[in-house]
This record gives structure tokens, sequence and C-alpha cells, in this order.
């Protein structure tokens, strides 16, 4: 009797899956309007949260955040936002090292890095800069591919920076980014 029913349950069990895994029109026409109901969603949040960041209005002026301490690798990296008219006109992502050498002028840095990454600061930092300034907001850059570290870093400090801007605080802000 057991044995019937540990069959008769796998039966039941098998045909379950076997109708799930159907190319069933009505099914897929099903997932298709989940998924459109769901983009609809998720388009009507982003109108609003595109809306709410619209409504932001930055002071002009030029506004600093950069990291409170020197990477692993000796590097100190800082966003610089420039805003005129309320927008941001003019991005600037970058390091520097102890001394004031800039990580987008380093050779060796570059070499090294696009061997493995198959990027390099001097275009993947202004890959992100010119995102900032053609969005209008850090947390809709996406992240560069093979700088992916630095692409968040970017995003915080820059986010950072535009808090400032919000407020009219001109000057350097510096921010943990070990956090």
């Amino acid at each position: 009797m057991k044995k019937q029913l540990g069959i008769a349950v796998a039966s039941i069990a098998a045909l379950f899956l076997l109708g799930a895994c159907s190319s069933d029109k009505s099914s897929s026409s099903e997932s298709s309007q989940a998924a459109s109901s769901s983009s609809v969603a998720s388009t009507e949040s982003s109108s609003t949260t595109a809306s709410s960041a619209e409504a932001v209005n930055y002071k002009d002026g030029e506004y600093r955040a950069e990291a409170k301490e020197f990477d692993d690798k000796g590097w100190k990296e800082y966003v610089v936002v420039k805003i005129a008219d309320g927008k941001i006109t003019e991005a600037e992502f970058n390091a520097e090292d102890k001394d004031g050498k800039l990580k987008t002028e380093d050779a060796d840095y570059k070499e090294n890095m696009n061997k493995v990454n198959k990027t390099y600061p001097e275009k993947y930092m202004k890959e992100l800069s010119d995102a900032l300034v053609e969005k209008q907001k850090a947390s809709d850059v996406e992240a560069v591919t093979g700088a992916t570290h630095s692409s968040s870093d970017f995003v915080a400090l820059a986010n950072e920076a535009l808090s400032y801007a919000a407020k009219g605080e001109v000057g350097t802000h510096v921010v943990d980014l070990s956090e």
C-alpha cells in the first residue's frame, strides 16, 4: 500500500513538473503580462524617483568629496562636481597618491590594470564622470566592467558631493569609503 501511494505521489509530481515546463501559450502570455505589469510598476516607481530627483535644487558652485584614507594601493579617490544653473555641468573623478600624482597619469598602473581588467583609470574615470553629467543623478550611473569597486566609490563620493551641493556648502568633504 505504501509503495502504491509513493508511486502515485511521484506520478502526480512528475505530471505537475512537466506541465510547469511546457511551452503553453497561455502560461507564456500570463508570464509576459506579469513581467509587463512589473515593468510598468518599475517605470512608475522610477518616474516618481526621477521627479523627486528633479526637485533637488543644487546650488551653483564647486563641490569636492574625497576618501578619508588612502586605499591599499596608496590612492585617495575624489570627485569634484561643478554646478551651474542648478545642474551638474562638470564632474571629475580621480585619485592621487601621497605625492599628489594623479592615478589617471600613472602609465604603469594603466598598463597593469588594462592587461587584467581591459580598462584603466583614465578611461573608466572619464566614463563615470561623463555619465554623472548626463544622468544628473549618481545612483543612475552604471558600474564600469573591470572597475566595479572604483565605480561604487565614485557613486558614494558623488552622492556626498551632491548632498552638499543641495545645501550650498562648498569645499572639500570627507567620506569614509571603508564602511
